[in-house]
């Protein structure tokens, strides 16, 4: 009954959350005088980081209240700001390893603009958080990786009982 009562309050206090976040929008639109300037400064303002960091740690709670968010920097044409909030959902889904869900984010934010560099890193951390460490590897450095050659000198070095060369010494 308690925990009942707490889902039924809690979903009501996330939709305050989202009625919080249009108003800052409509607080956006009614500035007049530069509004590319004080339109970064208001949302820097509105402390979207730490609200979300003060909610439920269920996804689907806060991706109702992400997703407001983003159409409100999608509204007013601030890709730089939607590039990276789609980079911190990105990030924060890698950490709560749904790794598609990352991958579709950082989709997002490349659409939005991300720079190159910052998308391929992350790209390679959800890549090597996911297992798959080798074709992390080759985005970073296309090289071709020899796994057989690999294989074969660790079962040497093993039989032999000797060092494994420095570059394959994870220790």
């Amino acid at each position: 009954s308690c925990q009942e009562s707490y889902s039924r309050t809690y979903a009501s206090l996330v939709k305050l959350h989202i009625l919080h976040e249009l108003e800052n929008a409509v607080e956006l639109i009614s500035q007049t005088d530069n509004i590319e300037y004080s339109s970064n400064q208001l949302v820097k303002s509105f402390n979207w980081v730490n609200r979300l960091e003060m909610m439920s740690s269920s996804l689907r709670q806060q991706n109702v209240v992400l997703s407001v968010q983003r159409s409100i920097l999608s509204l007013f044409n601030m890709s730089d700001l939607l590039s990276n909030h789609w980079l911190s959902t990105c990030q924060t889904m890698r950490k709560l390893r749904h790794y598609d869900s990352a991958m579709l984010a950082l989709h997002q934010a490349k659409l939005n603009n991300l720079p190159g560099t910052k998308s391929l890193i992350e790209e390679c951390k959800i890549l090597k958080d996911s297992g798959q460490t080798a074709k992390a590897l080759i985005l970073i450095e296309p090289v071709e990786i020899d796994v057989l050659a690999i294989r074969n000198t660790w079962k040497l070095s093993l039989k032999n009982q000797s060092n494994l060369p420095n570059y394959l010494n994870t220790h």
